[in-house]
């Protein structure tokens, strides 16, 4: 219904309708991999989403997404990018460099904060899609709350947070952890 809707008032192309509109396929399936890094190698659960029925749709949001966002100020590309910038940086010596980490991040994000995220930056999407505001939140949301898999030949539900394995998952981590930093650094007085 969403798709056909979008088709009919020309937000998105006949083309683009086939693509997304995809009945077939099955439930994404999880399966664990060994975080071989960890102390007693605790597994981490990993859906696989790929030839679900909102794998596409969740692709076209991410896709529109990444390339509507500006690069974060605070964003390493990795630890050697971090160490350059480090390197010219004098310290005064009662300060302290801290690193974070958010545990299972994407079973850890609530909906509505995502949404949220998403909705702050309609001014970055819009110039990339024809969909209204309202409609490409009704997607995201849609997709967010797509917490189906399957273990073991058993159907299960995730409860809270964005569903592991979307391609839609990552930015909106990626974003709802900016509101986070932002949030975070506007709050402390330098």
């Amino acid at each position: 219904v969403l798709l056909t809707r979008w088709k009919n008032n020309g937000y998105i192309t006949p083309s683009n309708h086939r693509s997304l509109l995809y009945s077939e396929g099955s439930l994404p399936r999880a399966y664990g991999l060994p975080k071989v890094h960890k102390p007693e190698c605790p597994f981490r659960l990993i859906v696989s989403s790929v030839d679900s029925p909102l794998y596409q749709l969740a692709l076209f949001l991410h896709k529109t997404m990444i390339k509507s966002f500006p690069t974060a100020h605070s964003f390493l590309e990795n630890s050697f990018e971090l160490i350059k910038k480090l390197e010219n940086v004098q310290l005064d010596i009662n300060y302290k460099l801290i690193s974070l980490d958010v545990i299972s991040l994407f079973t850890n994000i609530p909906i509505d904060l995502a949404i949220e995220s998403v909705s702050n930056r309609w001014e970055y999407i819009e110039g990339n899609t024809d969909l209204p505001k309202s409609e490409f939140l009704l997607a995201v949301t849609m997709v967010l709350n797509s917490t189906f898999f399957t273990f073991n030949n058993i159907v299960y539900r995730q409860l809270y947070g964005t569903p592991m394995g979307s391609p839609l998952s990552p930015i909106i981590a990626d974003i709802v952890m900016q509101d986070i930093e932002n949030r975070a650094l506007n709050s402390i007085n330098f």
